[in-house]
């Protein structure tokens, strides 16, 4: 474990610094799971270090309370309160921090629980993406955002290419690897504020928020491009993977959440018919609805 430090008020030491915990005053609280009173000072510290080797030479702090944050046989944490007088704290107050330690850590750890609870409700195991009914809840709200907002959004459906030949040949270890591969190069070419999902079986879908085709399609090239161009190895078996894109843009291939589904699915399905490894886009120019495809 570490001490994260986010304040450098009076210690002039870094924020966001980390030390170990190995021989501090907190790995102290946490190894004995028991409130700590210190009144004196370095005399009265049970360990050679605040943070680390040498520090107690210059301590400005003479008082310290602390207690370990326990949830039945688990240590949490711990917390601590420190003070540059001498005896500042009584039993009185190891009692309270006693208690108020209890409800933080019982608190902290019903929350911790209910993330985990929720994550298990809406992210996809395998990749880490949104699940299939979570990706369209989340989408859903985008679009109530847009129309509010009065922007578009892109919709990309995505398919790799002659996936089952991954299952059938190298068995569905690979075909994993695979996926969490897709996976992570889709999340990490848009951005923070884009949904990205795993639709089911190969097939991912991300939503572009507050975005114009033009633009979208740029993405989605560039997504195409990383895949066609990974060099998978598994077990040291190399492998090349192509995706098929299709985009649709809201509002205007699509005022509800199927049609704006259906259109980019279409549109992918095009890709598709067309050998695959390519994006192809729809999207309202004047009067007339116009069909692209690029294929490097």
């Amino acid at each position: 474990g570490h001490i994260l430090y986010t304040s450098n008020v009076a210690d002039g030491i870094g924020e966001n610094t980390e030390f170990p915990l190995v021989k501090s005053i907190w790995s102290h609280i946490i190894a004995i799971k028991e409130p700590v009173l210190i009144g004196k000072g370095a005399v009265d510290y049970p360990v050679k270090e605040r943070f680390f080797p040498g520090d107690l030479k210059n301590l400005a702090y003479q008082s310290l309370l602390g207690a370990p944050l326990v949830v039945g046989d688990n240590v949490l944490g711990a917390i601590s309160l420190e003070s540059r007088q001498k005896n500042n704290y009584i039993a009185r107050d190891r009692d309270l921090i006693s208690l108020i330690s209890y409800n933080f850590a019982s608190a902290f750890y019903r929350l911790k629980l209910y993330h985990t609870m929720k994550m298990i409700a809406t992210i996809d195991g395998l990749t880490g993406l949104f699940n299939h009914r979570a990706f369209k809840e989340r989408v859903t709200e985008e679009m109530l955002r847009a129309e509010r907002h009065h922007y578009s959004l892109v919709y990309l459906m995505l398919d790799l290419d002659k996936f089952k030949r991954i299952n059938d040949t190298y068995g569905h270890v690979y075909g994993d690897y695979v996926l969490r591969t897709v996976a992570d190069i889709i999340k990490s070419s848009v951005r923070a504020i884009d949904i990205v999902g795993r639709y089911g079986g190969e097939e991912f879908s991300v939503v572009l928020a507050n975005a114009k085709m033009d633009g979208a399609y740029r993405t989605a090239e560039r997504i195409r491009k990383k895949i066609a161009e990974y060099p998978f190895n598994f077990n040291q078996i190399p492998e090349r993977m192509t995706i098929s894109i299709g985009l649709s843009v809201y509002p205007q291939d699509g005022q509800t959440l199927e049609e704006f589904i259906t259109t980019a699915d279409e549109a992918m399905y095009e890709a598709k018919k067309l050998a695959g490894n390519r994006v192809i886009a729809t999207w309202e120019s004047k009067a007339d609805k116009e069909k692209i495809s690029l294929k490097n």
